[in-house]
Order: C-alpha cells, then structure tokens, then sequence
C-alpha cells in the first residue's frame, strides 16, 4: 500500500504517540546509518470526542488515547 489511511476515533480524550515510517519500503538504519529512520511525535485534534487519525503507508504508530 503507497497512501495514507485515515481511521476514524469516537469518545476520545486525547491522542498522542510516535510514528516510524519511510518513503521506501526496504529503508533501514544501518551501523554507517544508525538515525535514518527515526520516530516522531504524532497529535491529533479532538473534536466533541472524535478524532481521526492519519496513519502513514508503510508506518508502525503506537498511540495513547485518553478515553472519555
């Protein structure tokens, strides 16, 4: 899969968590490369608990969800 997913999230307070992805899907970090692919911080808005989450082709998300 080459595009974004979008999910859905009802009765949700918060989101917040990390997400490792890259362009290609054979990309590594390598002892010459160790920081090529690095996690960063992923936050959605809620709105009137719901939330929709944007989740990367070729990602790995690891999320908290404050519930309501």
């Amino acid at each position: 899969m080459n595009n974004a997913i979008e999910v859905e999230l009802n009765q949700i307070k918060k989101v917040k968590g990390e997400v490792l992805t890259s362009d290609k899907m054979d990309e590594h970090n390598t002892f010459d490369d160790p920081n090529n692919i690095q996690p960063y911080e992923y936050s959605t808005g809620v709105k009137d608990g719901k939330a929709v989450i944007v989740v990367p082709a070729k990602s790995l998300m690891v999320l908290n969800l404050g519930q309501l």
